[in-house]
Protein backbone atom coordinates (compact mmCIF):
# COMPACT_ATOMS: atom_id res chain seq x y z
CA UNK A 1 0.00 0.00 0.00
CA UNK A 2 1.45 3.37 -0.95
CA UNK A 3 0.77 6.85 0.36
CA UNK A 4 0.36 9.84 -1.94
CA UNK A 5 0.24 12.68 0.59
CA UNK A 6 3.20 15.09 0.28
CA UNK A 7 5.82 14.49 2.97
CA UNK A 8 5.65 18.16 4.07
CA UNK A 9 2.05 17.54 5.27
CA UNK A 10 3.01 14.73 7.65
CA UNK A 11 4.49 16.61 10.64
CA UNK A 12 1.48 18.97 10.94
CA UNK A 13 -0.75 15.86 10.99
CA UNK A 14 1.10 14.50 14.03
CA UNK A 15 3.68 12.25 12.39
CA UNK A 16 7.09 11.79 14.01
CA UNK A 17 10.19 11.78 11.80
CA UNK A 18 12.64 8.92 12.31
CA UNK A 19 15.81 8.03 10.46
CA UNK A 20 16.84 4.39 10.70
CA UNK A 21 20.60 4.55 10.33
CA UNK A 22 21.34 0.88 9.67
CA UNK A 23 19.90 1.14 6.17
CA UNK A 24 19.57 4.92 6.03
CA UNK A 25 15.77 4.71 5.78
CA UNK A 26 13.60 7.72 6.49
CA UNK A 27 10.24 7.00 8.12
CA UNK A 28 7.35 8.87 9.65
CA UNK A 29 5.06 7.30 12.20
CA UNK A 30 1.83 8.17 13.95
CA UNK A 31 0.33 6.24 16.84
CA UNK A 32 -3.35 5.74 17.56
CA UNK A 33 -4.63 4.54 20.93
CA UNK A 34 -3.14 3.95 24.31
CA UNK A 35 -3.82 0.38 25.47
CA UNK A 36 -4.82 -1.13 22.16
CA UNK A 37 -2.71 0.68 19.66
CA UNK A 38 -1.98 0.94 15.98
CA UNK A 39 1.02 2.64 14.43
CA UNK A 40 1.02 3.89 10.87
CA UNK A 41 4.53 3.72 9.42
CA UNK A 42 5.31 5.69 6.28
CA UNK A 43 8.53 4.74 4.52
CA UNK A 44 9.75 7.62 2.37
CA UNK A 45 11.65 5.28 0.04
CA UNK A 46 9.01 3.58 -2.05
CA UNK A 47 6.28 5.68 -0.35
CA UNK A 48 5.09 2.56 1.49
CA UNK A 49 2.37 2.66 4.12
CA UNK A 50 2.40 -0.02 6.80
CA UNK A 51 0.26 -0.49 9.92
CA UNK A 52 1.90 -2.09 12.95
CA UNK A 53 4.10 -4.91 11.68
CA UNK A 54 1.72 -6.19 9.00
CA UNK A 55 4.35 -5.38 6.36
CA UNK A 56 3.17 -6.06 2.82
CA UNK A 57 -0.15 -7.39 4.11
CA UNK A 58 -1.46 -4.06 5.40
CA UNK A 59 -3.58 -3.56 2.30
CA UNK A 60 -5.09 -7.05 2.67
CA UNK A 61 -6.23 -6.31 6.23
CA UNK A 62 -7.53 -2.82 5.42
CA UNK A 63 -9.50 -4.15 2.44
CA UNK A 64 -10.93 -7.08 4.41
CA UNK A 65 -12.05 -4.70 7.16
CA UNK A 66 -13.66 -2.29 4.69
CA UNK A 67 -15.35 -5.09 2.72
CA UNK A 68 -16.71 -7.04 5.71
CA UNK A 69 -17.39 -4.48 8.44
CA UNK A 70 -21.07 -3.80 7.74
CA UNK A 71 -22.02 -7.48 7.37
CA UNK A 72 -20.05 -8.31 10.54
CA UNK A 73 -21.78 -5.55 12.53
CA UNK A 74 -25.18 -6.64 11.20
CA UNK A 75 -24.59 -10.24 12.30
CA UNK A 76 -23.17 -8.94 15.56
CA UNK A 77 -26.47 -7.19 16.40
CA UNK A 78 -28.08 -10.57 17.07
CA UNK A 79 -25.71 -11.23 19.99
CA UNK A 80 -26.76 -10.61 23.58
CA UNK A 81 -23.80 -8.28 24.06
CA UNK A 82 -22.57 -7.03 20.66
CA UNK A 83 -18.83 -6.92 20.19
CA UNK A 84 -16.99 -3.67 19.55
CA UNK A 85 -14.08 -5.39 17.85
CA UNK A 86 -13.20 -7.90 15.14
CA UNK A 87 -10.55 -10.61 15.40
CA UNK A 88 -8.92 -11.64 12.15
CA UNK A 89 -6.33 -14.22 11.22
CA UNK A 90 -3.53 -13.34 8.81
CA UNK A 91 -1.63 -16.16 7.09
CA UNK A 92 2.06 -15.47 7.58
CA UNK A 93 3.08 -16.76 4.14
CA UNK A 94 0.23 -15.94 1.75
CA UNK A 95 -1.33 -12.83 3.29
CA UNK A 96 -4.78 -14.43 3.27
CA UNK A 97 -7.10 -12.75 5.77
CA UNK A 98 -10.11 -14.38 7.43
CA UNK A 99 -12.31 -13.94 10.47
CA UNK A 100 -11.12 -15.97 13.41
CA UNK A 101 -13.28 -19.03 13.99
CA UNK A 102 -13.45 -19.29 17.78
CA UNK A 103 -14.45 -22.97 17.75
CA UNK A 104 -11.50 -23.91 15.52
CA UNK A 105 -9.18 -21.79 17.67
CA UNK A 106 -10.26 -23.57 20.88
CA UNK A 107 -10.07 -27.05 19.26
CA UNK A 108 -6.53 -26.42 18.02
CA UNK A 109 -5.29 -24.56 21.09
CA UNK A 110 -6.46 -27.16 23.59
CA UNK A 111 -6.59 -30.29 21.39
CA UNK A 112 -3.97 -32.95 20.73
CA UNK A 113 -3.80 -32.76 16.92
CA UNK A 114 -0.18 -31.74 16.23
CA UNK A 115 -0.76 -31.30 12.48
CA UNK A 116 -3.61 -28.88 13.19
CA UNK A 117 -1.42 -26.98 15.66
CA UNK A 118 1.37 -26.71 13.10
CA UNK A 119 -1.04 -25.45 10.42
CA UNK A 120 -2.64 -22.99 12.84
CA UNK A 121 0.79 -21.62 13.84
CA UNK A 122 1.05 -20.21 10.29
CA UNK A 123 -1.77 -17.80 11.12
CA UNK A 124 -1.29 -14.59 13.08
CA UNK A 125 -4.07 -12.98 15.11
CA UNK A 126 -5.02 -9.40 14.25
CA UNK A 127 -7.26 -7.54 16.70
CA UNK A 128 -9.27 -4.59 15.33
CA UNK A 129 -11.06 -2.27 17.76
CA UNK A 130 -13.88 -0.63 15.77
CA UNK A 131 -13.64 2.91 17.17
CA UNK A 132 -9.86 3.07 17.09
CA UNK A 133 -9.35 1.27 13.79
CA UNK A 134 -11.97 3.50 12.15
CA UNK A 135 -9.67 6.44 12.99
CA UNK A 136 -6.78 4.57 11.35
CA UNK A 137 -8.90 3.83 8.27
CA UNK A 138 -9.85 7.52 8.03
CA UNK A 139 -6.15 8.45 8.15
CA UNK A 140 -5.24 5.80 5.55
CA UNK A 141 -7.95 7.19 3.28
CA UNK A 142 -6.41 10.67 3.62
CA UNK A 143 -2.89 9.38 2.99
CA UNK A 144 -3.82 7.37 -0.09
CA UNK A 145 -6.27 9.79 -1.75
Amino acid sequence: MQFTTPVKELKPRGYTFQKLYASDYITYRKEFGEYTSYTIWLWKKGRELEINSWYGYTENIVNFYRDNLEAYKEKNKTMTKPLDYMVLELHRDTGEVRLRNTDRYIDVKFGNDEDAKQEYSRWREVFLDFDLFDQVIKEVKYLTK
